[in-house]
């Protein structure tokens, strides 16, 4: 009698094991990408709302962060293993020092580019040796009055 029982448990162990094994396939039954290779250069993800923009200056949600974070790589980082953080250059030469003009009452910084970093053709970057935050205002109003 117990050695049915143990027979028993046995081949239900099997039955159950075989039956998840057989979910074990390299492409999911359900998938939505019947074409889906492992090897491809595709990140599919969900999303809880649709990307509204990729500017970052006006992007706030987290489904935007993952795309902005993938294309622009800011001038500076935080090194964050050194206590206190310190700010370091990533893709610019070194850290901008602040030049301030008691005059306009303006502080200006000039960040340089490390060589061989590109960027796409913009109003902002016609013709400006020195940019200060009075200039970036102006350009970011007309660019905003311009219409597409």
């Amino acid at each position: 009698m117990l050695r049915n029982i143990c027979f028993a448990i046995g081949r239900a162990a099997v039955l159950f094991a075989l039956l998840l094994l057989s979910g074990c396939d390299e492409q999911a039954w359900n998938s939505p990408y019947p074409d889906f290779s492992p090897d491809g250069n595709t990140l599919y993800t969900a999303f809880s709302i649709q990307p509204k923009t990729l500017d970052p200056a006006k992007s706030y949600s987290e489904n935007e962060l993952i795309f902005i974070a993938a294309i622009y790589e800011p001038p500076y980082e935080y090194n964050y293993l050194l206590r206190p953080y310190t700010l370091q250059p990533l893709t610019a030469a070194t850290l901008a020092e602040p030049k301030y003009d008691p005059m306009t009452n303006i502080s200006t910084y000039r960040i340089q580019i490390k060589p061989n970093i590109y960027y796409q053709q913009h109003p902002a970057f016609e013709k400006l040796q020195m940019v200060n935050i009075s200039t970036i205002i102006l350009l970011n109003r007309k660019l905003q009055n311009t219409k597409p």
